[in-house]
């Protein structure tokens, strides 16, 4: 997958997604998100139109790092981010950014994550605040 990543510009559909639940391995997926999908979103020329990384248990960390790159990329249009223990703290907060920065992304699933009420009240805000702003 790292070799795919990096000899390509153009992947119209990535998923990464752990559905099942069967994550054996959760050291590959944070191996394969660093080592492959940051640089290649960091592309200037990158196309990357759905990405999928449901249940990959990406938590905070792994979002706040991504958030920078997702938000390098110009030609994401959807993104699912469920049930990936994302927290009201650091987690909202980099979703929030997304929404602000990322004025493409025309869906973002962040179902059955730890957010709760304070986590959703900044990802509301963010999406509040650049409505106003005409997208």
């Amino acid at each position: 997958m790292l070799k795919v990543l990096n000899n390509n510009k153009t992947i119209i559909n990535l998923s990464i997604a752990n559905k099942e639940g069967t994550l054996r391995n959760q050291n590959m997926h944070v191996a394969l998100i660093s080592k492959g999908l940051f640089p290649f979103l960091s592309k200037p020329d990158c196309v990357l139109n759905h990405l999928d990384l449901e249940g990959i248990q990406i938590g905070n960390q792994g979002i706040v790092a991504l958030s920078e790159a997702i938000c390098q990329n110009t030609s994401l249009i959807s993104l699912n981010l469920a049930n990936n223990k994302l927290q009201s703290q650091g987690g909202a907060t980099a979703i929030a950014k997304i929404i602000s920065k990322c004025h493409q992304i025309q869906t973002l699933n962040i179902s059955r994550n730890r957010l709760e009420n304070k986590g959703m009240a900044i990802v509301l805000a963010a999406y509040t605040n650049d409505n106003t702003n005409d997208r």
